[in-house]
């Protein structure tokens, strides 16, 4: 078909099926911008449902994974039974080893208690000094525990310090029988801290000498 042949078969065409042509055309495009549209908003709204998600994974992983000497170790998710102070010292296997004289300025914050179940339970009391903005923790479970928790256990009756520190926080581990206490602070030296010693040995299994 030449030039001139199709030019006089698009001259035939009527003007009404020109304009429905164009139409239908300009109907059509619109449709592809939509569904451009309906496609990103799916993506927006499945990043907003997920990317918390993914937070929130990473965040307990990075709880799992942190030295229980930092802060306690992770006990979110294990049954608690909340004791008082009269409580832990009458308690058979805890109340010869916790304290009977605290330091001066300490005061309980946070729950008391045991976590767990079974075997696999310690006894954690937190304490705070204000003055001091310091944070003292006392665990105490057996030597099994310990060592399966807390690598660091391993190392009795030595003052250690977290090592992105300035020496500030400091625990230690001191060993009763088959059990193991543990001291932590978060801004105090223990070799530093005045009755340390004398509040340890306190407690009627620990005779501990620094």
């Amino acid at each position: 078909m030449n030039t001139m042949v199709f030019s006089d078969a698009m001259g035939m065409l009527g003007d009404r099926y020109v304009e429905e042509a164009a139409a239908f055309q300009r109907r059509r495009k619109p449709m592809v911008w939509k569904a451009v549209c309906a496609a990103a908003a799916c993506v927006v709204l499945a990043a907003v449902l997920i990317l918390p998600l993914k937070g929130q994974k990473k965040k307990t992983i990075s709880a799992e994974l942190s030295t229980p000497a930092e802060t306690d170790l992770v006990t979110d998710n294990e049954p608690f039974e909340p004791m008082t102070v009269e409580e832990i010292l009458q308690d058979p296997a805890y109340g010869r080893l916790f304290p009977r004289q605290l330091l001066e300025g300490y005061v309980p914050s946070g729950d008391t208690g045991v976590y767990g179940n079974g075997d696999n339970t310690v006894l954690v009391a937190a304490y705070e000094n204000p003055a001091f903005y310091d944070e003292m923790v006392i665990r105490i479970a057996t030597e099994d525990w310990f060592h399966k928790h807390e690598p660091d256990s391993f190392c009795l009756n030595v003052v250690q310090y977290h090592p992105t520190s300035n020496y500030d926080d400091s625990y230690i581990y001191l060993k009763c029988g088959e059990y193991l206490i543990s001291y932590s602070f978060s801004r105090r030296d223990i070799a530093k801290i005045i009755g340390f010693a004398e509040m340890a040995n306190s407690a009627e299994g620990i005779n501990w000498e620094p």
